[in-house]
């Protein structure tokens, strides 16, 4: 086994959610631990983790991503004839427990249990837990929507690309989860769905896992990274200076 279920998220409210995960780095983190993302950083990462600073907000473009992700998962597993798992659980790394996963969906393998039928999206029985499952799954589905609600980012997916956030992610799943292929279904505004494939080796995931740990020493040690100058960093210093 290579991770355990946490908590299920099907359980808890969304505040609950918080708490969670605070308690360690979940693959959203992973990107702007690694300095790639244009919205947040390891100094504003490491003062959600330490005090709370970064609650999380909505807006319209996320709403319509959460909408839409089990449409497109469907989409993408009558498209490919995949048995798509949906597990709503926050999965925690045994090897490494401060590395905390909600990966969207699993894609199961061809002997996996009849009840989970090809082409389709199955919900895992509130009976099992991912840990009940495990052997039968062979990748991660990651779903993403970009140009619904806004201009978004289509182009960095041309060519076969994947967006280098979402690669952060993609390699932080399987380090939790102990895979190593990830598959990204992107629904893209104005240009239908693109599918990419991934498979990550152990060297560029041992090298996630490295940057995460030494992150989280940070958050355990309470020394905050250095601001790399995104906008949440901003916000975070003007709101220490109020309060100071």
């Amino acid at each position: 086994m290579k991770c355990s279920t946490l908590v299920r998220t099907d359980q808890i409210d969304h505040d609950q959610w918080l708490e969670y995960r605070r308690k360690g780095i979940g693959g959203s983190d992973a990107g702007a631990i690694l300095g790639l993302s244009r919205y947040a950083s390891a100094f504003s990462v490491w003062h959600d983790k330490v005090h709370g600073a970064g609650e999380f907000t909505s807006n319209e473009a996320i709403e319509w991503g959460n909408d839409l992700e089990r449409i497109v998962a469907e989409k993408y597993a009558k498209t490919s004839g995949d048995r798509v798992l949906a597990v709503p659980a926050l999965l925690q790394c045994d090897r490494n427990p401060f590395m905390l996963a909600n990966v969207d969906f699993f894609i199961l393998r061809d002997d996996a249990p009849i009840i989970y039928k090809r082409g389709e999206v199955t919900d895992i029985p509130r009976t099992l837990d991912y840990e009940d499952i495990e052997a039968y799954v062979d990748a991660i589905l990651e779903i993403k929507t970009t140009g619904i609600a806004g201009y978004g980012n289509a182009s960095a997916w041309a060519n076969d690309e994947v967006p280098p956030t979402y690669e952060a992610q993609g390699k932080h799943y399987c380090a939790v989860t102990g895979l190593n292929r990830v598959v990204f279904a992107a629904l893209i505004g104005g240009q239908g769905l693109a599918i990419r494939e991934r498979i990550y080796t152990p060297l560029a995931i041992a090298d996630l896992v490295g940057a995460e740990r030494k992150f989280w020493e940070s958050v355990q040690s309470g020394e905050a990274p250095d601001p790399s100058g995104v906008e949440a960093d901003f916000a975070i210093i003007k709101s220490l200076n109020a309060v100071s």
